[in-house]
């Protein structure tokens, strides 16, 4: 298993670098109808930052919902398993195609695209994933 630093990392940089990509996209959509336009980097960066805060603590998640402590080595179950993976992302899926406000949008993102990270890190670990979370 990772140690919760390396999950809290690679989340928090996944989710940085996916809203420095949704930043630079759209600027560049109103940069189209507007080219004097500037890019707004205390934005950027603003929004940067809370993406690096939800995706490390979504990457640290599963650990904390099902610790090692408690339940042993063998602490993979439901939090960990491939069923929540596609729950999660099929939440967040229909919360994009809603009418729910954009910034909870956003850190739902960040925070699913952290679990997710966490959970790819731990599938090619000896251990692995389980389909279902049951023992």
């Amino acid at each position: 298993m990772s140690k919760g630093n390396v999950h809290f990392t690679v989340g928090a940089f996944a989710a940085t670098v996916k809203t420095i990509i949704k930043c630079v996209q759209e600027f560049n959509s109103k940069q189209v109808d507007n080219p004097d336009l500037k890019f707004d980097w205390s934005n950027c960066i603003l929004r940067c930052t809370k993406s690096y805060i939800i995706g490390g603590f979504g990457a640290c998640l599963p650990d904390k919902l099902e610790p090692s402590k408690i339940y042993g080595p063998n602490h993979r179950q439901f939090a960990h398993s491939i069923t929540m993976v596609i729950g999660l992302n099929y939440i967040n899926f229909k919360m994009k195609h809603s009418d729910v406000p954009p910034l909870f949008k956003e850190c739902l993102d960040d925070l699913v695209i952290g679990y997710n990270s966490h959970l790819i890190l731990d599938g090619f670990t000896p251990k692995s994933l389980p389909l279902l979370g049951i023992k």
